[in-house]
């Protein structure tokens, strides 16, 4: 059978994770780490709000966690061998659409997929007849 190390590594389907809608909220309030840093002023709130999102990708990065309601874009180089889309992200309340590169080069919705949001990771389960892609473009997962 498959599993996630087995699709993600050894069948060398790389994936790339890009931010469609970012963050509203930051995980850490500008005024807290204002204050725990002992600075008097908001002289510096800019920055501060710089490094607390740099940081939040970076554990997103290192962990797989995300720790504020972001949209992110899963990009596979081609259909997975198992037939399983492993997100390696996570909570993950929602996937929107699977689409495709046709090989004509047009954008296609597939359907007939099912998504299972509780497993860590989330997995998006195709159907077992999946359509020829583009040879330059990726899958997507939203």
């Amino acid at each position: 059978g498959c599993s996630f190390s087995s699709v993600d590594r050894g069948m060398g389907n790389t994936s790339v994770i890009k931010t469609v809608t970012p963050a509203t909220v930051l995980p850490v309030r500008v005024e807290w780490l204002a204050r725990w840093q002992r600075l008097n002023d908001d002289s510096e709130n800019d920055i501060l709000e710089k490094k607390i999102e740099a940081a939040a990708d970076l554990f997103a990065e290192h962990t797989g966690y995300v720790l504020t309601s972001t949209g992110l874009r899963l990009q596979l180089d081609h259909w997975p061998a198992c037939g399983v889309a492993y997100i390696p992200r996570h909570p993950v309340t929602l996937v929107s659409t699977v689409s495709y590169l046709d090989t004509a080069g047009v954008w296609q919705s597939l359907s007939g997929w099912t998504a299972d949001l509780d497993s860590v990771p989330a997995r998006v389960f195709l159907p077992e007849s999946l359509p020829d892609l583009h040879d330059r473009r990726r899958p997507r997962v939203y």
